[in-house]
C-alpha cells in the first residue's frame, strides 16, 4: 500500500475533457437511437393487414446514412476517451470509465 502524499487537488483539465466527451457520446448516441427508429422498416402488425394500411417495408436512405455516421462518430469518441484514459491513469485507485465501454 501507498503511503505518500496524495498531490491531487481534484479534476484536472484533461479529466473534464473526459467526461465532456463522454456526455457528447452520449448526446450521439440518444441521437442514434432516434434515427434509428424514424429510418427503420415499420412494423407489420396483424391490422395493417386486415384494414390496408400501406406499410414502409425499406429502410430510409438518408436517415440510414446518417445513421451510420452518428455511431461511426460515437465509436471514434469511445475509442479516444478509452485510449487517453488508458494512457493518463497511473494508479490502481484510477476510475476505469466503464461507462465509456458501454
Amino acid at each position: 500500500m501507498w503511503d505518500g502524499k496524495n498531490r491531487r487537488k481534484g479534476p484536472d483539465n484533461l479529466s473534464i475533457m473526459l467526461n465532456v466527451l463522454n456526455l457528447i457520446s452520449w448526446m450521439v448516441f440518444v441521437a442514434a437511437l432516434g434515427l434509428f427508429h424514424y429510418a427503420r422498416p415499420e412494423v407489420f402488425y396483424l391490422t395493417a393487414m386486415f384494414h390496408d394500411v400501406p406499410v414502409r417495408t425499406v429502410w430510409v436512405a438518408s436517415l440510414k446514412h446518417w445513421l451510420l455516421i452518428t455511431l461511426y462518430f460515437n465509436v471514434a469518441i469511445s475509442m479516444l476517451t478509452l485510449f487517453i484514459n488508458q494512457r493518463r491513469s497511473k494508479r490502481a485507485s484510477d476510475h476505469r470509465r466503464y461507462n465509456l465501454v458501454f
